[in-house]
């Protein structure tokens, strides 16, 4: 039975349907704390790497420099082969670091853009040359450890080839020196090439993630147009056009200059400027079918009622219906003009 696709993300509107702007700067704020998570969580794997790689060199020359080396010509092997797992697990962990840290920081790229604006879109223009040795140059960090990492791949090769042939000489020894300097050397790659082989299918078969075996479901042309891959229902995240009457809830400037009058009798702002400052914040969220009646709605307690003035209890005041999931967001804002 074929598994069910997973909605592919192709432009900027379909992320901002399923992304609202109520949880938009939420959003952001979590995808900026991954995104400096996984650049720590970066250098702490190469740390680990680094120690490992630097204890299998330590070894590696101690037992070269030994007074009994004869005795352990085939630890050498050994060593080499675990100098060169490690730096090969090295390379691919490098790889799948980048592509997690990159994933945040579209994140940020499409988040940001209507809360901070486009804030990691711009970078200085690189102005400063390579051979100033003392000036900053815009080099890829990430790139400069895989080329490292690939380094000790090669030196443990060598390092492998060159175990082998100290191991196996006596073994191999021929009246021409040539020949047995050829076929050794021959041999060692030969076996050290299998052995990395076979290192980069291992890896590369059991530590892909979920989305190797996803990304098979879509043709090249697809994966090309698309920014993100959803492994959830995205559907049922999205705002229908126009909204359900569920989701909207009418409510007037009466009840919020009440409710900051009730909470802060020392507030100094008269009713017109609450309501033009709270009519301006409901503006800004821009929300998809927000509705405002502009023409002020006589407020349900009369005009006779007790403490009406512009310190007070307003006479009349605008009406607006918006999603009600804006309301918890709206208070924090009532809290804060109640302070001013």
């Amino acid at each position: 039975m074929e598994t069910e696709k997973h909605k592919l993300i192709t432009s900027q509107e379909e992320y901002s349907k399923i992304f609202t702007e109520n949880i938009r700067k939420e959003s952001l704020k979590t995808a900026l704390d991954t995104r400096k998570f996984e650049i720590d969580l970066y250098w702490k794997r190469a740390t680990y790497f680094w120690a490992f790689i630097a204890a299998t060199f330590a070894a590696f020359f101690v037992l070269l420099n030994s007074d009994k080396i004869d005795n352990y010509r085939f630890i050498t092997i050994a060593v080499s082969v675990i100098g060169l797992f490690f730096s090969v697990g090295w390379y691919f962990v490098n790889r799948g670091s980048k592509h997690w840290q990159e994933n945040w920081e579209e994140h940020v790229s499409y988040l940001e853009r209507s809360i901070q604006g486009p804030l990691f879109g711009f970078v200085k223009t690189p102005v400063d040359k390579f051979y100033q040795l003392t000036k900053g140059y815009p080099l890829s960090v990430s790139k400069v450890n895989q080329i490292l990492s690939l380094m000790m791949i090669l030196f443990w090769l060598g390092g492998f080839v060159f175990s082998l042939n100290f191991t196996f000489s006596k073994m191999w020894e021929s009246n021409n020196k040539y020949v047995f300097l050829l076929s050794k050397t021959a041999v060692g790659i030969a076996v050290s090439l299998v052995i990395v082989f076979i290192l980069i299918w291992l890896f590369k078969f059991y530590s892909h993630s979920f989305l190797v075996k996803d990304k098979r479901k879509y043709t090249k042309e697809e994966l090309n147009k698309a920014s993100f891959m959803s492994r959830i229902n995205a559907n049922q995240f999205v705002n229908k056009t126009p909204l359900s009457n569920d989701n909207f809830v009418k409510m007037g400037n009466d009840e919020f200059i009440l409710y900051i009058r009730k909470k802060e009798k020392k507030c100094s702002l008269t009713n017109d400027q609450l309501g033009k400052m709270i009519w301006l914040w409901l503006k800004d969220q821009n929300r998809k079918g927000q509705k405002f009646y502009e023409e002020p709605v006589r407020c349900m307690w009369g005009s006779t009622a007790k403490n009406i003035g512009e310190l007070g209890l307003p006479k009349t005041a605008t009406q607006f219906e918006f999603d009600r999931n804006l309301l918890p967001e709206l208070y924090c804002h009532l809290d804060e003009l109640a302070k001013m």
